[in-house]
């Protein structure tokens, strides 16, 4: 397997685990510490907080790669980021449409990744992940 690709899911789980931890810190904070659904009996209430919860995440995962303007947690902790096919750092817009056609397509993805090397969303939008060193050694 590929190094990148291998960076590339490990980032993804970093991800993951970081987006449910921060959104669930958040929705603690929310409602007050009320968040444990065992306890609440009222389920408009159970109903809203999980709305929330669930956009809350996709919020996050929508804009995880901006943190670092062109890197999740994930990226930077396994040294690769997001660039165009030219070696220029995507704009906020193409990062953000890119990570949401990945989001539709999520299940796919991990195999479009370790298949092809590449996400749809990085298809779609001439975006490439390297690392630093790949992309200083190219120009």
């Amino acid at each position: 397997m590929n190094i990148i690709k291998l960076k590339r899911l490990i980032a993804i789980y970093i991800d993951f685990v970081a987006t449910i931890i921060i959104a669930t810190i958040i929705m603690q904070i929310v409602t007050l510490g009320n968040l444990n659904l065992e306890k609440i009996t009222n389920p408009i209430f159970i109903v809203v907080v999980m709305a929330l919860y669930f956009i809350l995440i996709i919020f996050i995962i929508t804009r995880k790669d901006l943190i670092f303007k062109n890197a999740s947690i994930g990226k930077k902790i396994m040294n690769i980021e997001i660039y165009m096919e030219d070696g220029k750092i995507p704009n906020r817009y193409i990062i953000i449409k890119r990570i949401s056609s990945n989001l539709i397509f999520f299940p796919l993805e991990i195999l479009y990744i370790l298949i092809r090397g590449q996400s749809s969303g990085d298809l779609e939008y001439k975006t490439v992940i390297k690392s630093k060193k790949q992309l200083t050694r190219r120009i």
